[in-house]
């Protein structure tokens, strides 16, 4: 707060500060009216004074008003201010963390609480923190006035405070651990939820009748979550019930002292209205106090996660630039080993290969053979635990951060689907080209209809959005990675909802594309990895064989077998497509 918003943060502080102290004052004040108003009365103190009491309660009510509106004001200037100061802070922060953490389940609470808006809740500490000084100000000067009465109020009082207090203590203790404690099952529940709530999932369900069941899981947790909190709310509340007697019965002394000093004569009128209309704002702003505690204990848990998400490991920095003038890249792989944190088995075994300059490579292997690993690394998403990869006979760690996407443009199977116009979403994949319709028409040329509007709405946000169909989000998809000018093109199993011929369709016509180019294409279909200049067949975390298709397939080993099966499968699905055109045909 005072490094990117000294000036506001003091002046709010001083205008909360002025909130704590009016109250007292005004109360002082109307004990010299009263006072004065029966001194005038009985010819003891000119009118004048007494008017001079009130000139300044007026005063001091006018203040209290301009300054919860002056607070208000500068209260929307620092969100303004610590927002343009903080979120880049927070942005380039999550943009050069080491990938890792966020596939790390111990990270989850801390990304998550640095994902939103973590400014405002800093805002929040900070006026807890200056409110808390302000209500413990106007607590002593609201207190400090029963010493005109008697001085033994005073110490009392506060005896009675620090249950109170410590009382506050337990229960923000006892809330926070069931908030940590119950952080996977909330997970559980937004879960649940976005499967009724998301278009696609809420339809399969309702088909398979599976929304019932959904519903019965969330009540299930719903339930335990609830109990739970039942169970420590009601915890919490006893602690209240150590103090909050306590104090009444101290309110109650007071009282029965009062009457008794004004009917003895050692006490004023003035005195006395003053003291009473205090007992009735002493316990509310004794609680308030105390519930500043609390809200100051809850909201401190940020810094924690602040501190642990600005200390997290970056992700290291070459210093190579990328000689890529004439547009070829070569890939090599030498003894690469790769576990992912927080497991045991290798995913990446002494793994060894070599892709050529401007060769094309199809990637092949059952589930879990490590191919999309081997992805991960080549963007540098992870580092590999022991060996080397190569590019252009450069350790890949030793380019810079931006190099690599000179050097690799990538299409996932989790390719993003973003909410803007058609032309942004095709232009990220280089965004020089935003506004040259030209190369955005060259770079869809993949697939989608050159037809299409290119400042066309998609998704869900604008009322005129278009929701395109899974197939032709991949192709928006594709043309983002055919926009790109990197040197060397790979393709994660993109297009692994199309139906076979429209795959092989869509390769053919994005190695014609790529041509001269070096590419890397993963996918479980064999037809299309036929297509390849070489194909790397993966199995355990090594490459078990590699070659052309004519090379493997007269193997008689793994490739082999996966051509075989998959053959079968192509066959029974070609004779179904034909008898359907006989029927079709023959008019049924």
């Amino acid at each position: 707060m005072f490094r990117y918003a000294r000036g506001l943060a003091i002046g709010k502080a001083l205008f909360m500060l002025l909130q704590g102290i009016l109250p007292v004052v005004i109360l002082m004040l109307i004990e010299r009216i009263i006072n004065g108003i029966i001194s005038y009365l009985n010819g003891k103190q000119p009118l004048w004074e007494v008017a001079v009491s009130v000139a300044g309660m007026a005063i001091c009510l006018l203040l209290e008003t301009a300054s919860q509106f002056v607070n208000t004001h500068l209260y929307i200037l620092l969100q303004r201010k610590m927002n343009d100061a903080v979120n880049p802070i927070l942005l380039n922060k999550f943009m050069s963390i080491d990938y890792s953490y966020f596939e790390n389940r111990k990270m989850f609470d801390t990304i998550k609480c640095m994902s939103e808006t973590p400014q405002e809740n800093m805002i929040q500490l900070y006026v807890n923190l200056v409110d808390l000084l302000a209500k413990g100000i106007s607590l002593i000067g609201s207190i400090l006035i029963f010493a005109q009465a008697r001085i033994w109020y005073i110490p009392v009082f506060f005896i009675l405070l620090i249950p109170m207090l410590w009382c506050d203590y337990k229960v923000t203790a006892v809330m926070n651990g069931l908030v940590e404690h119950q952080s996977m099952n909330q997970r559980k529940m937004e879960y649940l939820g976005q499967l009724l709530s998301d278009k696609d999932t809420n339809f399969e369900l309702r088909i398979l009748q599976g929304d019932s069941y959904i519903v019965k899981k969330w009540r299930e947790i719903s339930k335990i979550v609830l109990d739970e909190r039942i169970h420590v709310t009601f915890r919490g509340h006893l602690y209240y019930l150590i103090s909050i007697p306590l104090y009444k019965i101290w309110m109650i002394l007071v009282v029965f002292d009062l009457i008794y000093m004004i009917r003895i004569g050692q006490l004023s009128i003035g005195v006395f209205s003053v003291l009473i209309m205090s007992l009735g704002t002493l316990l509310s702003k004794s609680d308030q106090l105390s519930h500043g505690f609390q809200m100051v204990a809850d909201k401190s848990k940020l810094t924690a996660y602040f501190d642990t998400f600005m200390n997290l490991e970056d992700v290291k920095e070459g210093e190579k630039r990328a000689d890529i003038s004439n547009g070829q890249v070569e890939i090599r792989f030498e003894n690469v080993e790769f576990t992912y944190p927080d497991t045991q088995k290798k995913v990446l075994n002494n793994l060894s290969f070599c892709i050529k300059a401007g060769q094309k490579v199809a990637l092949v292997g059952e589930n879990g053979a490590g191919k999309s690993t081997i992805i991960k690394l080549l963007c540098r998403l992870y580092r590999p635990d022991r060996g080397k990869i190569l590019i252009n006979g450069i350790d890949l760690n030793a380019y810079r951060n931006e190099e690599i996407g000179k050097i690799f443009s990538v299409m996932f199977q989790d390719y993003g689907t973003y909410a803007g116009t058609l032309r942004e979403n095709i232009a990220f994949g280089n965004l020089k080209y935003l506004h040259d319709d030209k190369k955005l028409y060259e770079a869809m040329q993949i697939g989608l209809d050159e037809k299409m509007d290119l400042n066309m709405k998609l998704g869900k946000i604008e009322n005129d959005g278009v929701d395109l169909s899974g197939g032709q989000w991949q192709k928006v998809a594709l043309a983002r990675t055919n926009l790109s000018e990197a040197a060397f093109r790979i393709l994660d199993e993109p297009t692994a909802s199309m139906d076979p011929i429209a795959e092989s369709k869509l390769y053919e016509s994005f190695l014609k594309l790529t041509k001269g180019k070096g590419c890397l294409i993963v996918s479980h279909r064999l037809p299309s990895a036929k297509m390849a200049d070489m194909i790397l067949v993966l199995e355990n975390g090594k490459i078990a064989e590699q070659g052309t298709h004519e090379e493997l397939y007269g193997q008689n080993g793994i490739y082999t077998f996966m051509w075989n099966e998959q053959s079968k499968w192509y066959k029974t699905e070609q004779k179904a497509i034909e008898k359907g055109c006989c029927l079709e045909k023959g008019g049924i």
